[in-house]
């Protein structure tokens, strides 16, 4: 019987999977693509080809999750997943969606894939012996620009929940830190509480929903920065309203 996916942990779907044949895996890939390549727990090669081939287009990265509806969801893979001891996790803010990470179109300075392959690359030539996997998670509805939702905290905390949902699913061997960027980093915030992460980076937020770090009630490091000029910087240190 497959998992009622509203109940069902990743873990429990890891056993389920674990038991079907090659051969059933296939089956049921195949019956419920857009159910088994968006399903944490289940194996990570089934899910690169079912999303592979749904997305129908080449990417340089393996696409872990793949769902078209709305604005889109997309989870992207650099490196090695399975085998990884070190993962780090990308989280876009606003104004990121599906077709944008598809074609690399938003703005330069801060697109995630090209953050993704940059940290990957750099890591590997510190420690070229080092298992590492740099993931861009697009897995939550991200504001669509500066607006009513970017000065709220609904979407982050839906991402946070699924966040915390696919690390869960990640080889327990493997450390995690979590890299938000602008609203990215009010559901890394809220993911750190639950999550088991070893650091958190918050690069230009807008505030992590918490007045210090300490706030945050995590265990992992606490790192933030943000470029000179940036007009972040500027954002009120007041909340109003649920503002």
């Amino acid at each position: 019987v497959t998992p009622d996916l509203m109940a069902a942990t990743p873990a429990h779907v890891q056993r389920f999977f674990a038991g079907l044949s090659p051969a059933a895996r296939t089956t049921l890939a195949q019956r419920a693509p857009g159910v088994v390549g968006n399903l944490d727990g289940a194996p990570y090669r089934l899910r690169y080809t079912v999303n592979e081939r749904a997305a129908r287009i080449r990417t340089q990265g393996r696409l872990l999750a793949y769902d078209p509806r709305g604005d889109g969801r997309i989870v992207q893979v650099f490196g090695d997943l399975a085998t990884a001891r070190q993962v780090m996790i990308i989280v876009p803010g606003s104004g990121w969606d599906l077709r944008k990470i598809l074609t690399r179109t938003g703005p330069a300075q801060a697109n995630p894939v090209a953050g993704a392959q940059a940290l990957l690359a750099e890591t590997r030539r510190l420690s070229p012996a080092a298992r590492i996997a740099v993931v861009v998670w697009l897995g939550y509805d991200t504001p669509e620009g500066i607006d009513r939702q970017a000065a709220r905290s609904e979407r982050a905390i839906a991402g946070a929940r699924d966040l915390t949902r696919f690390i869960a699913g990640l080889p327990g061997r493997s450390t995690v830190s979590l890299v938000g960027h602008s609203y990215g980093t009010v559901v890394v915030g809220r993911t750190a509480r639950s999550a088991r992460v070893t650091d958190v980076i918050a690069l230009a937020s807008p505030g992590m929903d918490v007045l210090s770090a300490t706030g945050l009630r995590t265990r992992a490091r606490v790192w933030a920065a943000r470029a000179p000029g940036d007009p972040i910087g500027y954002t009120p240190y007041v909340r109003v309203g649920g503002y």
